[in-house]
């Protein structure tokens, strides 16, 4: 379930767009010409930022959808199963209404592709984390997940004073 207004979407909508408009050095004529063509996309941007930043919303609300079935092995199984049903929910601050977005566009094709549990990139070292996520000592992983065995309250807390 989304929000409209979505402070952290229109805040990376804003920096996405902000990063589009930094220059860059010019290759060719071909991209010299579609150069000359920036201030257009650029004017047309500015005018409808509050626009792009609210389909963001509503394309926030299925990339998370899409997140779960890839990323959690028990939602996907219930999902596969009939067991659970996933829909897309978006809440209008204004109105206090809640609009139902359907079914993930892509959720036939993730059931289908994806069988074991895997990590979302920004978990992983291969999708740029640096730090804060230790050896496989800390999980097969090298994060624990519900793969890895028990640990005590005690293990826990220490992982977590730790950094996971």
């Amino acid at each position: 379930l989304g929000h409209t207004k979505c402070g952290a979407v229109y805040g990376a909508t804003n920096a996405y767009i902000a990063a589009k408009r930094q220059e860059a050095p010019v290759n060719s004529a071909l991209e010299g010409l579609l150069f000359d063509l920036a201030p257009v996309a650029d004017k047309a941007l500015q005018d409808s930022v509050e626009a792009v930043a609210a389909h963001a919303v509503r394309v926030n609300v299925f990339h998370t959808v899409d997140f779960l079935l890839k990323h959690s092995g028990p939602i996907r199984e219930k999902v596969r199963s009939g067991q659970v049903e996933i829909q897309g929910g978006l809440y209008h601050l204004d109105t206090g209404k809640v609009e139902f977005m359907g079914r993930s566009p892509k959720q036939e094709e993730i059931l289908k592709s994806i069988d074991a549990l895997t990590l979302p990139p920004s978990m992983t070292r291969e999708g740029g984390r640096t730090s804060g996520y230790g050896p496989a000592a800390r999980g097969t992983y090298g994060v624990r997940t519900t793969a890895d065995a028990p640990v005590s309250a005690e293990d826990a807390l220490k992982m977590l004073k730790a950094g996971n």
